[in-house]
């Protein structure tokens, strides 16, 4: 009896696949914290500059 798999629209080959095609492409931005907002908050944050990618 086959196991019960939850379908996908793509599977992991495609998706690594497709991300060879891109990789050329792909421009990471930075993950930043600040100690100072860290502190002011009373928790842990992250900011993802979207802002710094190239254009």
């Amino acid at each position: 009896m086959e196991a019960n798999r939850e379908k996908y629209a793509a599977d992991i080959l495609s998706i690594k696949e497709a991300h060879d095609r891109i990789k050329p492409y792909i421009h990471r931005t930075p993950v930043l914290t600040s100690e100072s907002l860290n502190s002011i908050s009373g928790r842990s944050l992250f900011f993802k500059c979207e802002c710094l990618q190239k254009g």
